[in-house]
């Protein structure tokens, strides 16, 4: 029997906490939290047809409602899906939460999501690469502390933001990981948040 061959698929983080230009925490690791959503997302994509397109495998989204993201019927628009979070709009994109609730594959939402007190940037996306047998990229976002105190975070995720037909726009989580340790934030300190996707054929 052949033996079977490893992953191909790997996702990992990077978080840097710098603050007067130097770097005062810095962590490294696997993530093991890609959640049922972004399986769902990917069957409904490939399970999609033109002329069948009603009764998809549901997304759930941040509120626990579940959200069929191809229309039922062939004449109304689909989905508009966003993942590069614009300045400012920290509920989606690239996040942080104080929450170590242990990760669920069924997790819709982070613990508790983190916004106030800090100035978010834009989730920054570089260009697929291709190295060896492996495809990969990264995105990031830079979130400030301008609170005036120390920001805990414990857990870091990835949402994206999809609107209906009727320009309603619902938030739909794929990724959630409970750091090892509590990464703390000091007033004036910018932490960086780097997720990397790669494939190997």
């Amino acid at each position: 029997m052949a033996t079977l061959k490893k992953k191909n698929l790997s996702l990992t983080y990077e978080i840097i906490v710098e603050k007067d230009g130097k770097i005062i925490q810095k962590m490294r690791s696997k993530s093991k939290s890609l959640l049922k959503n972004f399986m769902s997302f990917i069957f409904a994509v490939f399970r999609n047809k033109k002329t069948e397109r009603g009764g998809l495998f549901p997304v759930v989204d941040w509120d626990g409602m579940e959200r069929y993201i191809f229309p039922d019927s062939v004449d109304d628009l689909g989905w508009l899906i966003e993942g590069r979070a614009e300045s400012g709009a920290w509920a989606w994109g690239i996040m942080i939460g104080s929450g170590s609730t242990p990760v669920s594959p069924t997790d819709h939402a982070l613990a508790s999501l983190l916004g106030g007190g800090m100035t978010v940037e834009e989730v920054q996306f570089e260009d697929v690469i291709v190295d060896g047998n492996i495809s990969k990229f990264t995105m990031r976002r830079s979130f400030t502390n301008v609170s005036g105190s120390t920001i805990n975070v414990n857990e870091i995720g990835f949402a994206v933001s999809m609107t209906a037909a009727d320009g309603v726009s619902y938030r739909f989580l794929f990724i959630r990981d409970v750091l090892g340790s509590t990464v703390s934030v000091p007033d004036g300190a910018t932490l960086t948040v780097k997720y990397t996707l790669s494939v190997e054929a």
